[in-house]
């Protein structure tokens, strides 16, 4: 279960040593924290959907369009090939 207890202090110090690191910009770290979406991501292929939400997806989008990770977008259009 991602919401387990675990997996969300886990999430919380990666944000803050992210942060406290300035590895990334505000925005980037909003986009991040938030889980902004995209409202009209790509298409997502089936066998996806079943290893990824549709929100997870269209979150992943945005943070493919901004510098710090600009690299998850080879990792999205590899995800569309081999799945």
């Amino acid at each position: 279960m991602l919401a387990s207890k675990p997996h969300l202090w886990y999430t919380a110090c990666v944000r803050a040593s992210v942060w406290r690191a300035q590895a990334i910009d505000s925005t980037e770290y909003e986009a991040l924290c938030k889980g902004l979406r995209n409202p009209a991501p790509p298409p997502i292929t089936d066998d996806l959907s079943r290893w990824m939400a549709e929100n997870q997806w269209a979150a992943l989008d945005v943070l493919t369009t901004m510098p710090a990770f600009a690299s998850l977008a080879k990792v999205r259009n590899l995800l569309l090939v081999l799945l």
